[in-house]
């Protein structure tokens, strides 16, 4: 799963986030290596606010704070 982030909708900017290495290099925007995933944003009453970015692959469940780092549940 990978990170791109637009103002309008129609330019897109990938930035290097060094999270996943590929190749041997984390200079990509990689956030995860799982396929199969959903990202969402639980808004229910009382989840922490460490894991309210939620991200379901075909295998794992992770949580986290920024969308961006995340960790395994």
């Amino acid at each position: 799963m990978c990170l791109a982030t637009s103002a309008d909708g129609i330019t897109w900017t990938k930035p290097v986030l060094n999270l996943v290495s590929v190749n041997g290099s984390t200079a990509n925007n990689i956030v995860a290596d799982c396929s199969g995933v959903s990202v969402f944003l639980d808004t229910k009453p009382g989840v922490p606010s460490n894991e309210q970015y939620k991200m379901v692959c075909s295998n794992s469940a992770w949580s986290s704070a920024d969308g961006i780092k995340f960790t395994k549940m």
